[in-house]
């Protein structure tokens, strides 16, 4: 993979929740192999709105979403997974009423190859 091949291009994507409230309007960016992006903004200046535009969870009103030069923006968050974009979710707390001991230790545990043989004998 060559380091300038663009991995991610969000082009003009604009937004509206509920098709009056707009969200975002013509936004673009693209991310290329091993690049470092960083996307700030003030609270509900429309970031969780792109992550969730690019994943699927959100139809775009306009624009284009490539991922390896493919377009995606019509695609449904399965399939989008199918081509290799996946997404994980801030969660504060795994089990609130465990220690950060075990919960440290059950994030620990997920790394090895032994949480595939947990139900195996």
């Amino acid at each position: 993979m060559a380091n300038d091949e663009v991995i991610l291009r969000f082009d003009e994507v604009s937004f509206e929740h509920d098709h009056k409230t707009p969200i975002l309007h013509e936004a673009k960016f693209t991310l290329r192999h091993g690049q470092k992006f960083a996307l700030m903004g003030q609270n509900g200046g429309g970031k969780s709105t792109i992550f969730n535009l690019i994943t699927g969870d959100l139809r775009r009103d306009s624009g284009s979403i490539l991922l390896f030069g493919r377009d995606i923006a019509r695609l449904k968050p399965h399939e989008r997974a199918h081509c290799g974009l996946a997404r994980t979710y801030q969660i504060i707390t795994l089990f609130p009423n465990d220690t950060l001991e075990h919960n440290v230790v059950l994030s620990l545990l997920g790394r090895t190859p032994a949480r595939w043989n947990a139900f195996r004998q």
